[in-house]
C-alpha cells in the first residue's frame, strides 16, 4: 500500500463479516447480513475471486468461521420464511455444502471457534418478543455436535448478537433489542466470567439508559481486562 488511501477491493454487496483462512492469511471469505452476497477475496490478486450462493430458501446472516485446520467454512444463514435459521458447512477448497452444523437455538447470528477449534460459540438471537424461543449463547463440541452449554441471557427484551471470548474463556455478549421492539429500545452489553453467571450491565444508569438500539462491535484488552463495545445509534463507544 503506498500513499495515504488504502487498497480498495470491490465487491456486489454490502459485507457484515470476515473470516480468515487459516493456511493463507491473503485469503477471506465475507458475509453479507440479510441478504444472499458472500464471497472470497484473494488480497494477492486483489479482487474478489469467488461468489458464494446461500443454501436454497435462506440469506446470509453476517458471520461465519473457518475450522482450525482450515478444511472447513461455516456461515450463519437465516430462513426467508422462518426465524429457526441454521449454521451451513461448506468444504473450505470449493465452498460447496456439506451439510448443517446444529446451533441448539432459533436465529443464529455469530459463530465462533474456542478451546483450539473444539467448540463452537453461536449466539443464538431468538424469536421475536413474544415467542417461546429464547436468546441465549449455546457451546457445541464440534466433532460430535454434542451440546456442551446453553447460557441464557436472563434478559427477556435483548437478543444475543455478537460475542468475545478471552484467553480465559471469559464471555462478553452485545445485543439489540427483540425483534417486536422499538428499534431505539435499549441494547445492552452482557459479561460472563468464565465458569460465572450471565450479568447484563445496569450500572452506571445514566450511561445505560442511553446505550439505544444495537451493542455493535465488541472488543477485549485482556491484559487490563477493559471491555469496548459500540452503540452506533446512541454514538457512543463505553468502556
Amino acid at each position: 500500500m503506498d500513499g495515504a488511501f488504502p487498497d480498495l477491493y470491490p465487491v456486489n454487496f454490502f459485507p457484515r463479516g470476515i473470516s480468515i483462512d487459516p493456511n493463507n492469511d491473503q485469503r477471506l471469505v465475507l458475509y453479507e447480513k440479510k441478504g444472499p452476497g458472500a464471497c472470497v477475496v484473494d488480497l494477492n490478486a486483489g479482487r474478489m475471486t469467488r461468489e458464494i450462493s446461500p443454501q436454497d430458501g435462506c440469506h446470509f446472516y453476517g458471520h461465519g468461521a473457518f475450522s482450525t485446520d482450515g478444511k472447513l467454512v461455516y456461515a450463519t444463514e437465516a430462513y426467508l420464511n422462518n426465524q429457526q435459521g441454521t449454521i451451513i458447512v461448506r468444504d473450505a477448497k470449493d465452498l460447496q455444502i456439506l451439510g448443517e452444523f446444529p446451533r441448539y437455538g432459533a436465529n443464529p447470528h455469530d459463530c465462533s471457534l474456542f478451546d483450539n477449534g473444539n467448540l463452537m460459540a453461536i449466539t443464538n438471537a431468538g424469536g421475536e418478543i413474544l415467542s417461546s424461543e429464547p436468546p441465549a449463547v449455546t457451546y457445541v463440541e464440534v466433532s460430535s455436535s454434542r451440546l456442551v452449554e446453553i447460557i441464557e441471557m436472563g434478559h427477556e427484551k435483548i437478543i444475543t448478537g455478537h460475542l468475545f471470548l478471552t484467553s480465559n474463556l471469559d464471555l462478553v455478549v452485545v445485543s439489540a433489542p427483540r425483534d417486536g421492539l422499538p428499534i431505539d429500545s435499549p441494547g445492552g452489553i452482557s459479561i460472563r466470567p468464565f465458569g460465572g453467571r450471565m450479568k447484563t450491565m445496569s450500572d452506571p444508569e445514566n450511561i445505560v439508559a442511553n446505550l439505544t438500539g444495537e451493542s455493535l462491535s465488541v472488543a477485549v484488552h485482556e491484559p487490563s481486562g477493559t471491555v469496548a463495545v459500540t452503540n452506533p445509534d446512541a454514538d457512543l463507544v463505553t468502556f
